[in-house]
């Protein structure tokens, strides 16, 4: 039988080096456990935060909205997006008629520029109850070429409602006042 060639000073720094590797994993699991911890704390935080402003967007929406008596509503209408990002206004959309309406949010460009901002186009058709609001989120991107002035977009909202037309709506919906203007300035 052969012995190993193994002094115990060998054997025992083996074992110290299995050991301070067992270590060092243990640390770096343990340190990897609070890593991820901390970051989905802060990600629930930063998400709460982006509910609680919408929610006080909506509050202000609707107040601005029962005080004027409009059933259509873009709180702000002039919004800086970064070249090469995009941004969104809230609109909020209130159905004052007896019985459930289908609407559509209908964009269009003030004036054509290439280089213009562009409207990401979203299935923005609803369907309302009776005397109840909805809040959509009307979303364009910059381009990187974007020149350095506002471009002005209108903002229709469109009801169904048969045998009327509209030449900004589709064929079977009618414009549902007031006619709304939002503004994109790239930066």
């Amino acid at each position: 039988m052969l012995k190993p060639d193994c002094s115990p000073s060998l054997r025992k720094r083996g074992i110290e080096l299995a050991v301070n590797f067992l270590v060092v994993f243990i640390l770096m699991i343990v340190v990897l456990g609070l890593g991820l911890t901390l970051f989905f704390k802060l990600k629930a935080g930063t998400e709460q935060i982006n509910q609680d402003v919408s929610e006080e967007t909506r509050r202000q929406i609707e107040e601005v909205m029962i005080t004027s008596g409009s059933k259509v509503m873009i709180p702000f209408v002039i919004e800086d997006i970064q070249r090469g990002k995009s941004g969104y206004f809230l609109i909020g959309i209130e159905n004052i008629l007896d019985q459930p309406a289908e609407f559509k949010i209908k964009v269009t460009a003030g004036q054509a520029d290439a280089d213009q901002p562009h409207y990401i186009e979203a299935d923005n058709a609803v369907t309302i109850s009776p005397h109840e609001r909805v809040y959509r989120k009307l979303w364009f991107n910059v381009p990187k070429a974007a020149a350095s002035k506002q471009f002005i977009y209108n903002v229709r909202v469109c009801r169904a409602e048969s045998g009327m037309t509209d030449t900004e709506c589709p064929a079977d919906m009618v414009t549902y006042p007031p006619l709304q203007k939002v503004y994109v300035k790239p930066k």
